[in-house]
């Protein structure tokens, strides 16, 4: 009985391997995946889709129009580029923004200032105090070592120096309210 199950395990192995050289065919039209090419720019950044604007909301009237108008009056006028207060005429306070300095904007309330930006007292000694647009992200995602390297000097409130491990820390800006 031992050589009957031998020898027809032998045969299967054998008629299983058949000869012909070539191992299993497949169709190379079937199933081959497509392969997905990611452009990547100088900056070492993936580039996307263009960007659109169809869909999105029109500019609302206010702030944003009024700065696009400043413009053409720079150097010096509300909302130019600066780098001292010398730098701007009719309100000589050029203030830290999120990305760059600028002639401050003047202002009365908050519902003055662009989004992020909040109504503050700004007085220099030797001089009148007046009120002007500023930065509440002043130091948002700046590096920093300790909270009082995230403290805008005209905002009061809790901005913290937030540990993100190996990349290092970087500054946090307190939130309250809606429009924050």
């Amino acid at each position: 009985m031992r050589v009957v199950v031998c020898l027809s395990v032998l045969s299967l192995f054998w008629l299983s391997c058949g000869g012909g050289g070539r191992g299993a065919q497949f169709d190379e039209g079937i199933g081959k995946p497509e392969v997905e090419v990611i452009i990547v720019n100088e900056f070492g950044l993936e580039e996307g889709p263009e960007e659109t604007t169809e869909g999105l909301p029109d500019v609302p009237e206010g702030f944003d129009q009024a700065e696009e108008e400043t413009r053409q009056d720079c150097p010096g006028a509300p909302g130019c580029p600066c780098r001292t207060n010398n730098d701007c005429f009719s309100y000589p306070f050029c203030l830290e923004a999120w990305l760059d300095y600028f002639c401050m904007y003047p202002c009365v309330e908050d519902n003055e200032c662009p989004s992020g930006y909040k109504c503050v007292m700004v007085a220099v000694s030797g001089q009148d105090t007046i009120f002007g647009c500023i930065d509440a992200n002043t130091t948002l995602c700046k590096p920093c070592t300790s909270d009082a390297d995230c403290a805008n000097q005209y905002i009061k409130g809790q901005n913290l120096c937030l540990s993100f491990g190996e990349i290092g820390s970087f500054c946090g800006v307190e939130c309250r309210g809606k429009a924050d």
